[in-house]
């Protein structure tokens, strides 16, 4: 005993002397705390884990460890514990367990690819170590103050969340927890899955109001971690670009709604090529063919030659799940632009690529509908069904934080959609032009008693409430439409049913993506969740019964038609299309100075028309106005910005072109004042 304390005595001391430790490494504050936790093995050691035996499917694994940098200062436990040779270790935690493993292997795999790129090892690069520091503090958070203390505690929790269970799960820790979830996670799309995971497992395991906390702070830690790969994704695609690296950053655009060209870049088909024959030398991407050679004296971490030569055959699951997921957000992108049949080519790859991406199933029924192909859109309601619960996880609680009262809420969300719906068929707002058939206006409230309304549509709606009423700072408030900023400064004052009538009156006067905006980063999920509710809902509606189908179309093609006039009768008497009413806000905010021409009232809407007056009157949009253009998405959309200098004022615009159907809609308008 004396021996092990003056060997752990000496084992701190020395290791004090050395870099900086990550978050994950263990503190040994007793040698007991110690003699539990091994965290660094030489590579000779790992060796000796069963856990090795068990890989033969994965070809070469020895050279693959070899990739894995030794942390400099860090030295085998193992060997010191026996009083063997002092080496330089490399993290254990990566092989001593075997949950989200193939992150580790596609991270290694990258590795063999890139071998210049050390970019994502937290022992080489600071950023990436600042990263997995800041994701351990907060996953230690989460299940430390959240019902998921519940698995800390409990042996049979762990065993029900991870795949393998410690060798020392009796005294398994928080510490432990988080590493054995964590350890091997080097992308953004490793910790967005994580998150998910946690997120289902949340789901069947604790009841609303447990669950809509960790939902919170599984929302917060996306938040966070997507910044900073934002920023190392940029930095690493400037020294070693490739498409690795451009898939992952491509996601993280657009789950900032960072919507430009760069995500339509990508060719999936040549990406493929290159999955398929990742480590064949002839297969390498165009850009990264260099006449240079690799170094191996000047690479900045230790590396085994044999690695050089490595190959993986098995299945690329993470790539295609990315793949999958990037074509996703292009189908979505796409159904926002009302671009459905290109849309609905690329939903078809994205669930060729991941045949359980629920998520693009949904997309691509919204845009069956809405180009009124009821019967596929339907059939991939069913799909979507199947998948809502995959194994190993079971049906459980779904949902946000709830009404008091659902019934009141339902019965005033159903009056408040059919009133909204009213104004805007009525007297036409231009919101109807950002879906063609109004499956964004809640159309199953037309087929549906208050009862029957599904559960997810009443949650999702009511956390939109509670999340604008919490989050809607005054800046936010100037840019949305006024029913919004009522319902934000009214919200804790009233009764559920009048939040429920003025949420739905919303939804059926704008539509569901009214509230996109004011949820562009922290709420984007509450969004994503009320839209996949609303078009589950709605197709659901139309399997219940031909009555309700009857109904729901019926008010489908009044839509259109409506819809189909308008833009015919706008045209023809040179009139301004707006595409979405989130323009108007936004185009009569205090810098863009139209207070220069225009006597402003304060209402957004009628000034909003004063201005489109402005502009029709002075022709800013005629062909001799545009200063220049652009083509967006592979040439579908042509973006054309147009220059007038009216009484000593330069006057700009912004409008949008889809070539397919000529139509032309504004998408911004400034008065340069200086």
């Amino acid at each position: 005993m004396y021996y092990r304390f003056i060997f752990s005595f000496l084992f701190l001391f020395f290791s004090s002397m050395t870099c900086e430790g990550l978050n994950r490494d263990i503190e040994f504050n007793s040698v007991e705390n110690y003699w539990e936790h091994h965290g660094y093995f030489c590579h000779d050691c790992l060796k000796r884990f069963s856990f090795f035996d068990r890989k033969t499917n994965w070809n070469d694994l020895e050279a693959y460890v070899g990739l894995i940098p030794k942390s400099k200062g860090r030295f085998c436990d193992k060997c010191l514990t026996f009083g063997g040779e002092k080496k330089e270790g490399i993290y254990s935690p990566y092989f001593t367990c075997e949950d989200y493993f193939y992150f580790l292997q596609d991270h290694l795999t990258y590795c063999t690819n890139h071998s210049n790129c050390p970019c994502y090892w937290p022992e080489v690069n600071k950023a990436s170590g600042e990263i997995c520091d800041i994701s351990f503090d907060l996953f230690s958070n989460l299940f430390s103050t959240t019902a998921l203390i519940q698995v800390v505690n409990s042996r049979e929790k762990q065993r029900e969340m991870l795949l393998a269970t410690p060798t020392n799960a009796s005294r398994f820790s928080l510490h432990g927890l988080v590493i054995a979830i964590l350890s091997k996670s080097f992308f953004y799309s490793h910790y967005y899955r994580i998150c998910q995971d946690i997120d289902r497992y949340s789901k069947q395991t604790f009841n609303e109001h447990k669950y809509a906390i960790i939902q919170n702070k599984l929302e917060y830690i996306i938040f966070t971690l997507r910044e900073k790969y934002l920023q190392l994704y940029k930095s690493c695609l400037k020294k070693h670009p490739n498409k690795r690296i451009e898939l992952e950053y491509s996601f993280i655009k657009s789950e900032l709604n960072m919507h430009n060209q760069a995500l339509f870049s990508l060719n999936f088909d040549v990406l493929e090529d290159n999955l398929t024959n990742n480590f064949s030398e002839k297969h390498h991407y165009p850009e990264e063919e260099t006449e240079e050679t690799f170094n191996l004296e000047e690479c900045p971490f230790n590396i085994s030659p044999l690695s050089i030569k490595a190959k993986k055959i098995e299945d690329f699951h993470q790539m295609r799940w990315l793949e999958s997921q990037v074509l996703l957000k292009q189908g979505s992108l796409l159904n926002q632009l009302l671009l459905y049949k290109d849309s609905i080519d690329i939903l078809s790859k994205a669930i060729k690529k991941d045949t359980l991406n629920i998520d693009a199933y949904i997309e691509r029924a919204f845009a069956y509908f809405e180009t009124n192909q009821l019967s596929l859109a339907l059939k991939d309601y069913k799909s979507a069904k199947k998948l809502a619960v995959v194994a190993p996880f079971k049906p459980g609680v779904k949902g946000h934080y709830s009404p008091e009262n659902k019934v009141e809420f339902t019965e005033g969300l159903l009056s408040g959609i059919i009133a909204g719906a009213k104004i805007s068929t009525v007297e036409f707002v231009p919101s109807m032009l950002s879906c063609c058939r109004g499956i964004l206006n809640g159309l199953w409230a037309f087929a549906c008693s208050p009862i029957e309304v599904s559960k997810e549509i009443t949650d999702t709606a009511y956390a939109i409430g509670e999340f604008i009423s919490r989050n809607s700072t005054s800046e936010c408030l100037q840019c949305v439409v006024p029913e919004l900023r009522e319902l934000a400064l009214s919200w804790d004052k009233l009764k559920d049913h009048s939040r429920g009538e003025k949420i739905g009156f919303i939804i059926g006067k704008y539509g569901v993506d009214i509230f996109a905006p004011i949820a562009v980063l922290k709420g984007v999920n509450k969004i994503k969740a009320l839209r996949k509710a609303n078009t589950m809902f709605t197709l659901e509606s139309c399997i219940a019964s031909q009555e309700k189908q009857a109904k729901i179309l019926g008010e489908s093609v009044k839509r259109a038609s409506i819809r189909e006039v308008a833009i015919a009768e706008s045209i023809r008497e040179s009139k301004i299309l707006v595409k979405s009413s989130n323009v108007a806000p936004h185009v009569m905010q205090n810098k863009h100075a139209w207070n220069k021409f225009i006597a402003l009232t304060g209402d957004v809407e009628k000034d909003f028309q004063a201005v489109l007056i402005f502009l029709e009157e002075n022709e800013v949009f005629a062909a001799k106005c545009l200063f220049e253009s652009e083509n967006f998405l592979q040439g579908k959309i042509i973006r054309g910005d147009y220059r007038k200098i009216i009484s000593g004022y330069e006057v700009q615009a912004v409008f949008e072109t889809y070539v397919e159907t000529t139509q032309t809609f504004l998408k911004d308008a400034w008065v340069i004042t200086k």
